[in-house]
């Protein structure tokens, strides 16, 4: 429906009204008005229905034919076993897609767990569509995918993510709907805070309604942006205000490393070494050699980015973590801690 993307794209939800520039051209509404209730219907009846399995590429038998470049690699995809009811959720960060989880996706599944990695709403399609997304529409996919995740089993459901995809995992073991319903979190650079002090500054000045590039337009491809939306950047710190300190009473899995350029990883650190008495294992990949804690421990590497951190191999910009194995220890040992 690119004609309801692009008509409703001009609609400022939050707002109730069209953005600037549109609002002096009312004409346009009466013009396409027809229209523009029917694309509403036509969103409202999908967002009705909720996901179904059809909405995600069946990665079981094929994983590494699945993320060849041809075959959409970008895509909502899943992990299904037969012989176990556990299942798992995976949410990407900010200008990624799915494809940035199928490490932890396959290790999940190794596990015993069917894995659901969903493509979130702006992504997959072209960088221009992250300025008109909202946190709330995130907040939606993890709703419909929390929602999926319980009719395919009748357990908990295992929520993680990555960066971004952190950040809205940890706000849905903090609602009271999904609380009783989340057996545990795994979080892989959880973006709670941005490092970028002047993008903060700007998001909190403006209100969140810059519309700006933070990086070069060339090279964007479906998979990854190479392109940042400021507006984006903006939903993200809504979105991590919502997330409250020492609320967590789930266990918790946490993944870091002190190279990040991306997030604060050190307000993320304290973020969960401080939520309450949960269960909590957190893994930092640092500069030096650092003694073990009561609940981190300290695996001491050579420079890894934020990317890294998720890809045993990246098949496409390859970036890896030389130490992803450790990662996967760690986790296969708090997963068995849940069961």
């Amino acid at each position: 429906m690119p004609y309801c993307r692009f008509l409703l794209g001009m609609y400022d939800s939050r707002q109730n009204t069209f953005y600037q520039g549109w609002a002096m051209k009312e004409a346009y509404f009466f013009k396409f008005r027809g229209l523009i209730i029917i694309c509403i219907f036509l969103t409202f009846s999908v967002k009705a229905f909720g996901l179904s399995l059809n909405d995600f590429k069946d990665c079981t038998n094929k994983f590494t034919d699945c993320f060849l470049l041809e075959n959409k690699p970008e895509a909502s995809f899943y992990l299904k076993r037969s012989d176990s009811t556990k299942i798992a959720v995976l949410f990407h960060g900010l200008t990624d897609s799915a494809y940035f989880l199928k490490d932890i996706a396959f290790t999940l599944y190794q596990s015993g767990y069917t894995v659901l990695v969903p493509l979130l709403s702006g992504h997959g399609t072209k960088p221009e569509d992250l300025h008109t997304v909202r946190y709330t529409d995130w907040i939606q996919d993890v709703e419909e995918t929390l929602e999926l995740a319980k009719s395919l089993s009748h357990e908990k459901v295992l929520v993680g993510g990555f960066s971004m995809g952190g950040v809205l995992a940890t706000h849905a073991a903090q609602i009271v709907k999904w609380k009783e319903a989340i057996e545990g979190l795994i979080l892989f650079g959880p973006a709670f805070q941005i490092k970028n002090s002047l993008g903060r500054a700007i998001c909190k000045s403006s209100g969140g309604t810059i519309k700006t590039w933070a990086r070069n337009k060339e090279g964007s491809t479906p998979y990854k942006y190479q392109q940042m939306s400021f507006r984006a950047v903006c939903e993200l710190y809504n979105l991590g205000n919502l997330v409250k300190e020492n609320s967590i009473s789930i266990p918790t899995f946490m993944t870091l490393t002190e190279y990040d350029k991306i997030i604060n990883s050190d307000e993320a650190f304290h973020f969960i070494a401080s939520a309450g008495k949960a269960d909590k294992m957190i893994l930092v990949y640092s500069k030096d050699k650092r003694e073990p804690s009561l609940s981190a421990q300290f695996f001491q590497s050579k420079e890894m980015t934020h990317t890294d951190l998720v890809f045993k191999e990246d098949l496409l910009t390859q970036r890896r973590n030389p130490h992803f194995h450790v990662m996967e220890e760690k986790l296969r040992l708090f997963l068995s801690r849940l069961h």
